[in-house]
């Protein structure tokens, strides 16, 4: 029976193996997700007739930034940072509606007793359960009858009363103690 040789540190050379294949495939990996996103940034920067040109390289021949500036100051045609701008408005007022309705739930649900406390929660949490492509339509025409289409209440107001966040924070409130509280 062969024994492994183990190193001055008491670890052989068979977990000295096994860790190095263990970085190396993580290494490769991590090589494979980062490449496209490298490429990305590279191509960013040629000018457009570049982008296409074979042999591609990866190192632009000539470094331009004009995909940038026809971004960002084409006005009307792509307006990026009014897009960016709608973004950060349309998630913190959806979150803060979020949190608003669905904190008040929740706190009801984890800390005051009430008959058919468990069968709400039940129907709360079973609506999970419902593909969101399912309210797809239902949502459009009620959006379009609000006339909120292409506004942003049509993109905040919709999912606001989700059961998420009302099992998340229902969750976070039972994991408190009842004596902060008092």
């Amino acid at each position: 029976m062969a024994q492994a040789t183990a190193k001055p540190d008491g670890r052989s050379a068979g977990a000295l193996t096994g860790k190095l294949l263990t970085y190396g495939g993580l290494i490769l990996l991590t090589l494979i997700f980062v490449a496209p996103l490298l490429w990305m940034l590279s191509t960013s920067f040629k000018p457009n007739p570049e982008t296409t040109q074979l042999p591609l390289s990866w190192v632009p021949k000539q470094f331009s930034t004009e995909g940038y500036s026809t971004i960002l100051n084409s006005g009307s045609q792509s307006p990026a940072l009014r897009w960016f701008l709608n973004s950060i408005i349309a998630g913190l007022a959806h979150t803060a509606l979020i949190l608003i309705t669905a904190s008040m739930a929740a706190y009801a649900l984890a800390r005051m007793e009430f008959r058919g406390k468990r069968i709400l929660f039940a129907m709360i949490i079973s609506t999970l359960f419902i593909p969101p492509i399912i309210l797809l339509t239902p949502n459009y025409q009620i959006v379009d009858q609000f006339g909120w289409l292409d506004t942003l209440l049509a993109v905040i107001v919709p999912g606001a009363a989700g059961a998420f966040g009302v099992f998340f924070l229902r969750q976070f409130f039972l994991s408190l103690p009842k004596e902060l509280e008092e």
